[in-house]
């Protein structure tokens, strides 16, 4: 995750020690490997009636072979074995979001972010 982010790996890997050792996780870490190696990552937030779709990202070497879908597709899956059979998500408009469309996902609302 942090690689595909480019981002400084210790945080990220303190973040997911504490979500892996939480006695009530409600946080579910998915990874995806490709020819062996690392290649994507996601998670999802679970609550009492829904999943909320976070932190997928696709290295780039992987990108284009489906992966991001697969990790859609696995976080679905999962969270209605659980019962839950509403997901959101918070997608950028030129990359994710068109993907989750096609898998389904409806729009509801945009908003300007910055980043200064």
């Amino acid at each position: 995750m942090a690689r595909g982010w480019s981002l400084d790996p210790a945080p990220i890997a303190a973040i997911h020690a504490l979500i892996l050792a939480a006695p009530d996780r409600r946080q579910h870490l998915f990874l995806a490997s490709c020819d062996g190696e690392p290649a994507a990552t996601a998670s999802y937030v679970a609550f009492p009636r829904s999943a909320y779709l976070i932190g997928g990202v696709v290295l780039p070497a992987f990108r284009g072979r489906g992966l991001y879908r697969a990790l859609v597709a696995a976080r679905l899956a999962h969270a209605r074995a659980r019962g839950l059979t509403l997901a959101t998500s918070h997608a950028r408009e030129h990359t994710s979001a068109p993907i989750l469309e096609r898998m389904g996902f409806e729009t509801i609302c945009r908003f300007p972010m910055y980043f200064g």
